[in-house]
């Protein structure tokens, strides 16, 4: 994106949306989606879709939060948490994020299976918060035969806990041997719960 119409400082709804013109002055970029092509890789292109991920990710990771929530400090606007789970607020903490979403669960779910459900993810005081792009899949990733030329669909990107990334770039929609060889040159070591 190049250049766009500032947005309002809250949340419109549809009906405003309908009243207003919106435009966003962007660059094509070429390539075609990851996922359209993926099958037909040989596992040195898959392996160096991998290294450029890999870099991205450190990108990605030196740009921290002290909070958890939105690009602006707000709270989350992710379709992957629409309401009623969509927070009121930034997060202070990944123990206070998680439990937030253990409440949610709970009104659904029985105790059994939340308790099953979080705890595999860590909530301490050392799980670093930083960018990621929330929805790292092969839809969004734009070759150019194994040379990534665009990282589209940013919505979701917010400062999340550092396993947010890892598990959505895990969804089991996407998994197929392929994406699998680059997730485990991308996060080396046993696969994570």
């Amino acid at each position: 994106v190049l250049h766009h119409a500032p947005f309002p400082g809250k949340p419109l709804t549809p009906w405003e949306w309908r009243d207003g013109c919106w435009y966003f002055f962007m660059d094509k970029c070429p390539g075609v989606p990851l996922d359209t092509v993926i099958q037909k890789m040989s596992p040195a292109e898959l392996d160096h879709i991998a290294d450029q991920l890999l870099a991205v990710l450190k990108e990605m990771r030196a740009i921290k939060s002290t909070t958890i929530g939105a690009l602006d400090g707000g709270p989350f606007d992710n379709r992957f948490m629409p309401y009623p789970w969509q927070p009121s607020k930034a997060f202070a903490s990944v123990s206070q994020y998680l439990e937030y979403y253990r409440k949610l669960f709970l009104d659904i779910c029985g105790p059994d299976y939340v308790k099953e459900l979080f705890a595999p993810f860590p909530s301490g005081a050392n799980v670093p918060v930083h960018l990621p792009h929330g929805d790292l899949v092969p839809r969004n990733i734009l070759v150019q035969g194994s040379t990534i030329t665009a990282i589209i669909d940013w919505e979701t990107a917010g400062f999340y806990p550092e396993f947010w990334e890892y598990c959505r770039m895990h969804e089991r929609s996407w998994m197929s041997p392929q994406w699998s060889r680059v997730l485990a040159r991308v996060f080396p070591g046993p696969k994570r719960e």
